[in-house]
């Protein structure tokens, strides 16, 4: 980027945004259904170590397919596996509400860290790519308030939705985030 280039700049800022708004979102609806999910699970029948698979779950599908994901942001596009993520996180919040069982309610989370790995990681990507140079440990830092913000605010508005609302409110307003 070239100091003074305003649309340039102003291009970038609003890139910027943009990827702060969608993962503070992403995040700030994953914090949203930590606090109830093992209500949640146990409403459907599931024993303590379901939970735990439920959990894992997670985390087990990120792992997998972080690389693969990695690869076809360098070859198709950032944007477009990013906006994907941002889908799959949509219907996988109404499929939450519409899981009738531990093994569904797995496959949902498991679902749910296929479609994080779409958007989180991606997102950091993207605003490595357009960092200025220099300016690299102060965007990404910032960067990180709206992936840590979420993590931070979703448990105790989720449990506050819960109590307020109902079990399934928090999974409503992830998919509307």
């Amino acid at each position: 980027m070239v100091s003074g280039d305003t649309v340039t700049e102003s291009g970038v800022r609003g890139a910027f945004i943009g990827l702060f708004i969608a993962t503070g979102a992403a995040m700030l609806g994953f914090g949203l259904i930590e606090p109830i999910m093992p209500l949640y699970a146990e409403s459907l029948g599931a024993s303590s170590l379901m939970l735990g698979v439920i959990f894992a779950g997670f985390a087990v599908t990120r792992g997998i397919f972080a690389p693969i994901m990695g690869r076809l942001s360098d070859r198709y596009g950032r944007k477009r596996i990013l906006l994907a993520g941002l889908g799959l996180y949509v219907l996988l919040s109404a499929a939450y509400i519409l899981a009738n069982s531990p093994l569904t309610l797995t496959a949902v989370r498991a679902s749910q860290g296929l479609a994080s790995v779409m958007v989180t990681p991606i997102a950091q990507s993207y605003v490595g790519d357009i960092t200025p140079e220099g300016s690299e440990g102060t965007i990404t830092n910032l960067f990180y308030v709206s992936l840590f913000g979420g993590i931070a605010v979703g448990p105790t508005l989720g449990g506050y939705l819960n109590d307020h609302y109902g079990l399934s409110m928090p999974f409503y307003v992830m998919a509307a985030l």
